[in-house]
């Protein structure tokens, strides 16, 4: 499989992998068929080696653990079990298997079963039937576990393609003819270079036409932040906060700009045309910029802040409803707003409400971050 260039091999925990008796045989050929099929196998761990890495090691495509003696020492099971709810509990998708003789598989609790994808056999089915087996759920966890695009660009390189498009280095080939270009290879590596490629390879999908591999990792990241739709663009939330403003904002609408915001909108408000109301944030005597405080984010607020500003005057439709309004979440000292509070507050005051939060995408996926973020999942984002 193309992911064969990656290193995820397939773990053993056995501590009685190098012994001289039939179970020691029978695994070490087991792993000597796995490597026979260019799979890497990581042996020589025991139970508590394991453990000990669980929560570091995270590059194993499979694990098998010989479960002999478990059956007569209870604190052997113990931590058997606590590995592996260790292990689903950081890894759900990681194909487990457990081996042993038959004896030993039909006295262990069912309270495993959910915790391991399949009992090997190992006495019994032949070493290539089994090899098989483990393989096929480590591709389909590989599978899985890689993205539509990043899998999509692993298997291009792994082809061997030519590259006869932009950018010229032709691969990173060019770069290998003279002295200088070559410690540049040796630096980023072949890897890097052979996937700086244009959007004209077809297989890799398009950013311009939101196609192919491109658009099921749009569709994929959509579901994971919670949102409608994703759309994929170059430059950074620079030239995402300026797509947001030109399909929102018309020369002459009044829109409010947290006055600690970044240059992208600054540009925002230069091309759109739009008059700028600002949120004022907080400042303490060491300079340091805290939140815009909560009574100025209401409709009776806004109208206030409109009335007071001299530009005003200038709206393309005098009395309109804020066109959007925009918050740096979090702020470049790291304070967070609670998102969700703000757009209750503001409730349709505004037409749009747009958090920019170009460094804080992580706070999606930890609960310490909740209702502090503008994608809130599972919420809806329209309001009457």
């Amino acid at each position: 499989m193309y992911f064969k260039s990656l290193d995820y091999p397939i773990v053993i925990i056995d501590a009685d992998y190098e012994s001289p008796r039939i179970a020691g045989i029978l695994i070490r050929a087991l792993a000597e068929e796995l490597r026979k099929s260019d799979q890497r196998v990581l042996t020589g761990l025991n139970l508590d080696d394991a453990r000990a890495g669980a929560r570091t090691y995270v590059a194993a495509s499979a694990v098998l653990i010989s479960i002999d003696g478990t059956e007569d020492d209870d604190d052997q099971f113990q931590r058997l079990l606590a590995f592996l709810r260790e292990q689903r509990q950081r890894r759900a998708d990681l194909p487990v298997f457990l081996y042993g003789e038959r004896r030993t598989i039909e006295k262990i609790p069912s309270k495993l079963l959910k915790f391991v994808h399949s009992y090997i056999f190992l006495f019994e089915d032949t070493k290539s039937f089994i090899a098989r087996q483990v393989m096929r759920a480590a591709d389909d966890y590989m599978a899985k576990l890689l993205p539509p695009f990043f899998k999509a660009l692993i298997h291009h390189s792994a082809q061997s393609n030519y590259s006869w498009h932009t950018p010229g280095h032709a691969g990173g080939v060019a770069f290998t003819k003279s002295p200088v270009g070559r410690a540049l290879h040796q630096f980023y590596g072949e890897n890097t270079l052979r996937s700086d490629l244009s959007i004209s390879v077809p297989e890799l999908g398009s950013l311009l036409d939101h196609t192919g591999p491109i658009r099921d990792a749009e569709a994929e990241a959509a579901r994971n932040f919670g949102a409608d739709h994703t759309f994929f663009v170059t430059n950074g939330t620079s030239t995402a906060n300026k797509i947001v403003w030109h399909g929102t904002v018309a020369r002459g609408d009044i829109v409010f700009v947290d006055r600690n915001c970044h240059k992208s909108l600054l540009h925002s408000l230069i091309m759109t045309g739009g008059i700028p109301v600002y949120f004022t944030p907080s400042r303490n005597a060491h300079g340091i910029i805290g939140p815009i405080s909560l009574d100025q984010f209401s409709g009776e607020a806004l109208q206030k802040m409109i009335q007071a500003n001299p530009l005003a005057s200038k709206a393309a439709k005098p009395g309109a409803k804020p066109r959007i309004a925009v918050v740096t979440n979090s702020t470049y000292d790291g304070l967070c707003y609670n998102a969700e509070k703000i757009a209750d507050n503001l409730g349709s005051a505004v037409d749009f409400l747009h958090f920019d939060e170009a460094w804080y995408a992580y706070a999606a996926f930890h609960p310490f971050y909740e209702n502090h973020y503008g994608m809130a999942k599972g919420k809806p984002r329209e309001q009457d």
